[in-house]
């Protein structure tokens, strides 16, 4: 069995219970694959106000394949750990994923072979999504709205979608059309 079919095994077995990325890059190093999975459980009393307690688990799987792991890739991924992953996905759970499509806006390219792409992923209760066409994020220089989308806290979406916009004119001019859709996750049904 090749490493490529033993991953693609692994990742189906993941894919019934966790969201998968494939590659997926996280602060400059790309993985081959990314599994993460979200639980919450509550108890209450008559009303959800009168929580009594919460607990939230967080699982996160990073994939690689490599005909050999040296010491100092054990030492990159542990650092990357340290500096990035606990406090971003262990932390405060307040990690920002970029979801990038090849396929060009609705309605430009017609006929057959013009669907759209499709990206699935659980969001859950408290989860913000900002949707925003290539006017807004040109190339990878997206750390200014990583940065907004981190610090939004409760702001109302049709705020920060304003916001999104102005930093944008500030970062990119206007010289493209610019889209952007923000989303907030109330409660799952």
């Amino acid at each position: 069995m090749s490493g490529q079919q033993l991953l693609n095994q692994l990742l189906e077995r993941y894919r019934a219970n966790f969201d998968i990325e494939q590659p997926y890059s996280y602060h400059g190093r790309t993985y081959d694959a990314y599994a993460g999975f979200y639980l919450t459980s509550a108890k209450y009393v008559l009303v959800k106000k009168a929580e009594l307690w919460r607990a939230n688990c967080f699982e996160h799987v990073f994939f690689v394949q490599k005909d050999l792991i040296t010491p100092q890739d054990v030492r990159a991924f542990h650092e990357q750990l340290l500096a990035y992953m606990e406090p971003e996905l262990v932390r405060s759970g307040k990690a920002v994923r970029r979801i990038s499509g090849e396929s060009l806006a609705a309605g430009l390219m017609g006929g057959e072979g013009a669907a759209p792409d499709v990206v699935r992923m659980r969001l859950k209760p408290g989860s913000l999504a900002v949707i925003a066409s290539d006017g807004v994020i040109t190339g990878e220089g997206d750390e200014w709205l990583r940065e907004l989308i981190r610090s939004a806290g409760d702001k109302d979406t049709k705020s920060l979608a304003r916001e999104v916009l102005r930093r944008a004119c500030g970062e990119n001019g206007n010289a493209d059309d610019m889209t952007v859709l923000a989303v907030r996750v109330d409660a799952r049904a």
